[in-house]
């Protein structure tokens, strides 16, 4: 049923009501899913000791120790300076970190939504803390908080902002350089598609949700595995393709639209279909159904073994599968996908891939 007037206000009041959590939350106070936040200098502080950081092709050291000072299993906001900005991420360095260099998953934040808002609602950096990866959850700019995914001349630079705090994290927290995955939400889905394009030799494997998008001028280095997620019934990033309504009522969106406004949004089944073929992939798509009104469908024997996952639940809204987070904003994002676990299901992807030596 269309949504009323009446109802769209409360749900733009509630979008609202999230905007000013995630201010909060990036600001430095402490969430549900960050059992400390501490302000950080995470250019300058606890260096991996032995480490630097490595071109994409370098060989670094597997033996690497990150400092003693830096707290274990605890999410923590750190500052970051690139292009003359100090930005912002959330970061957890697991409990059982020791002297090898760990997985990293970068977790990028939607539209409005804000760093801290989005540790919440994923929950990945609980995930990061019982699998054992070093977890990041960057902030964007702009008010309220967005992603330049077209690598406009206007707007911050940042993709060259996501590929230095790799470096960074290489260096001064032991990530390793062959094992980094990328996931978002939204916006920040469509920003973890545009790195699957130009970050191919520094990603390992992309994980969008609810808005895989692969734009016309995307040319990988490599073949990029890719998993992705989206609901049929989504009013923001529509399953078919294009901005829907619900988009257009985001506050001050036009700062995005400006950006969307460049491109044209293929449908989601097109996006994978695209990055299927720059993979190669010689089988499918091939359609299942894994669970009760969720639709699988699967591209593989590709490139490098560069497989292509979409999973598709045609009742679901604009949400993070698995989220307990989705119950208290369902008014705005629409219908919780609770029938997958996104987290179990990306880091398992994860897990397949690294970068060639």
């Amino acid at each position: 049923m269309p949504a009323t007037p009446a109802l769209r206000a409360g749900a733009v009041a509630a979008l609202t009501a999230v905007v000013a959590l995630g201010a909060a939350c990036s600001s430095g106070s402490s969430t549900d899913a960050a059992p400390s936040t501490t302000a950080g200098t995470g250019s300058t502080a606890g260096a991996a000791t032995g480490s630097t950081a490595a071109p994409t092709g370098t060989t670094v050291s597997e033996t690497c120790t990150i400092d003693a000072a830096v707290p274990r299993g605890e999410v923590l906001t750190q500052t970051f300076p690139h292009d003359g900005l100090d930005r912002q991420y959330m970061e957890l360095v697991p409990t059982g970190a020791g002297d090898q260099r760990l997985p990293l998953v970068i977790d990028i934040h939607g539209y409005a939504e804000g760093m801290g808002v989005h540790v919440a609602h994923t929950r990945m950096d609980a995930t990061a803390e019982q699998e054992g990866f070093l977890y990041v959850s960057p902030d964007g700019t702009g008010e309220p908080r967005y992603w330049n995914f077209v690598g406009a001349d206007q707007g911050a630079d940042d993709l060259g902002y996501l590929s230095a705090l790799i470096d960074h994290e290489v260096a001064a927290r032991c990530a390793d350089p062959r094992r980094v995955y990328v996931t978002g939400l939204s916006n920040g889905a469509f920003m973890s598609s545009a790195i699957g394009c130009v970050l191919a030799d520094k990603v390992a494997a992309i994980g969008p949700v609810a808005g895989l998008t692969r734009l016309d001028a995307c040319d990988p280095a490599r073949p990029i595995p890719v998993m992705a997620f989206h609901g049929g019934e989504d009013t923001y990033v529509l399953l078919e393709g294009g901005l829907g309504a619900d988009a257009n009522e985001l506050p001050n969106v036009s700062q995005l639209l400006d950006l969307a406004g460049q491109i044209e949004f293929p449908s989601v089944r097109d996006s994978a279909a695209a990055f299927a073929a720059d993979n190669e992939c010689a089988t499918g798509p091939t359609t299942t159904t894994p669970v009760e009104g969720v639709e699988q469908i699967t591209w593989t024997d590709c490139a490098e073994g560069a497989d292509v996952v979409l999973y598709i639940t045609p009742q679901s809204g604009h949400v993070w599968p698995g989220s307990e987070f989705e119950a208290t904003i369902s008014s705005v994002t629409g219908t919780p996908n609770d029938k997958l676990d996104a987290n179990a299901l990306l880091w398992e992807f994860f897990q397949r891939f690294s970068l060639p030596a």
